[in-house]
């Protein structure tokens, strides 16, 4: 059923002129990924059972193949709405057949790298869909890997710290909404949201991170089992409130090599959380001098990172003041 619904669906509209030229196109764009989980139950139960990945591969190159055509035959332009599905859909084939045949997270990760792509997509072709989708999947992102629970099922606590699942399931998908943000300010098409997409993203990019280091300080802290955010000893928080002022000055310094405000002050705030974590929580657990040169850590990296943010805005009035 699945198979003939693609063929009557996805594979008819592109042969048909009549329907290439009105919504048929995008209709045929849509139909693999509708089309999608119950293939895949019929796939799971086939010959190549063990290789899931060509089955993207192959409904996104039907849908490259509607692009050929309308490019062809139909001399669309750049900012077409129906070339601009199916060329996103045949990238959604391309970037889930890796996940997909990792078997880790395929999902999220897929939709993560969907975005840049589409994101570096809308370089060439001038469609809002292209520039509004990353929003939308940076958005199913970053809710299933910082607000869903369940995401840490995803995997065990067993393998080497860092480099384990967790690394894979909230790495790549962060990478990847940072690099969305990146492709959406070198966008050649400004509109007046470009500012408001990239930020957007880019915070996406920093919750995500900011979870991935929450998930492999508590990964680094278990041996197996489930893997659990519950700080079990004074060494795992102390290393958590370590890890949280890294990653905030590591923020912080990435806002200002690329000058961007929004980025500075998350990655200050971080440092800030940080600081807040250990003088009202990780300092009751220590006595004597331990808790004497935990102020004084927490309070050199609070003096750096308000350092280099009063360069930031001691340069920028220097600039408007020239």
């Amino acid at each position: 059923v699945g198979v003939l619904a693609l063929a009557g669906l996805g594979v008819a509209p592109l042969v048909h002129p009549d329907l290439r030229r009105g919504a048929g196109a995008v209709a045929a764009a849509l139909t693999g990924p509708a089309l999608f989980f119950g293939l895949y139950s019929a796939w799971d139960q086939g010959p190549l059972a063990s290789v899931p990945g060509l089955l993207p591969v192959g409904l996104g190159a039907v849908s490259l193949l509607g692009a050929v055509v309308l490019v062809r035959q139909e001399r669309v332009l750049a900012s077409s709405g129906r070339l601009a599905s199916l060329v996103s859909a045949a990238l959604l084939g391309a970037v889930a057949a890796v996940p997909l045949q990792l078997e880790d997270a395929w999902l999220t990760v897929a939709w993560a790298l969907e975005a840049a792509a589409v994101a570096a997509l809308a370089m060439r072709l001038s469609h809002p869909l292209l520039r509004w989708t990353p929003i939308v999947l940076g958005l199913a992102v970053s809710v299933r890997l910082v607000f869903n629970p369940a995401a840490l099922d995803y995997g065990d606590a067993a393998g080497f710290p860092v480099l384990n699942w967790t690394l894979w399931t909230w790495g790549v998908p962060a990478l990847a909404l940072a690099a969305s943000a990146a492709q959406q300010r070198r966008a050649p098409v400004v509109d007046r949201f470009v500012s408001l997409r990239a930020t957007a993203l880019g915070m996406m990019a920093i919750a995500v991170g900011f979870a991935l280091v929450n998930v492999e300080v508590a990964h680094a802290f278990r041996d197996a089992g489930p893997l659990e955010l519950h700080e079990k000893g004074l060494l795992e928080g102390m290393v958590r409130s370590i890890a949280w002022a890294v990653y905030g000055l590591g923020i912080l310094g990435l806002g200002i090599r690329i000058e961007r405000g929004p980025v500075r002050l998350v990655g200050f705030l971080l440092m800030l959380l940080a600081a807040g974590k250990v003088f009202a929580v990780d300092l009751w657990s220590l006595e004597g001098f331990v808790r004497v040169g935990s102020v004084m850590g927490m309070g050199a990296t609070l003096l750096v990172s308000a350092w280099l943010f009063e360069r930031v805005v001691r340069r920028r009035g220097a600039e408007e003041n020239s």
